[in-house]
């Protein structure tokens, strides 16, 4: 994740000032795209885990506990179905 985070911030750095047209170009390039999806996954899987390491420490109550690592497991599954479909999208109508 480091190393994608890396690419993150230099690719978005190397964006500023550039217009709406210019940023789907540079994101729909195959490259690009592959590694901004990739990135997406590794973000949201990093999160879900940390997430879940808080909920087993800190919530006691069993059945607190199932609601919260199943809305944790719908929540970060939405956000990366988002997150690829966005990328997708961008990817194919540019």
């Amino acid at each position: 994740l480091v190393a994608l985070t890396i690419w993150f911030l230099v690719f978005v750095l190397s964006l500023m000032g550039a217009d709406y047209v210019t940023a789907t170009a540079a994101i729909a390039k195959p490259w690009n795209a592959i590694i901004f999806t990739v990135f997406a996954i590794a973000m949201f899987w990093h999160a879900k885990l940390g997430l879940q390491v808080v909920i087993e420490d800190y919530v006691h109550d069993r059945a607190m506990h199932l609601a919260l690592r199943i809305l944790l497991i719908l929540g970060s599954l939405v956000g990366v179905l988002s997150a690829i479909y966005a990328i997708a999208r961008i990817a194919m109508t540019a």
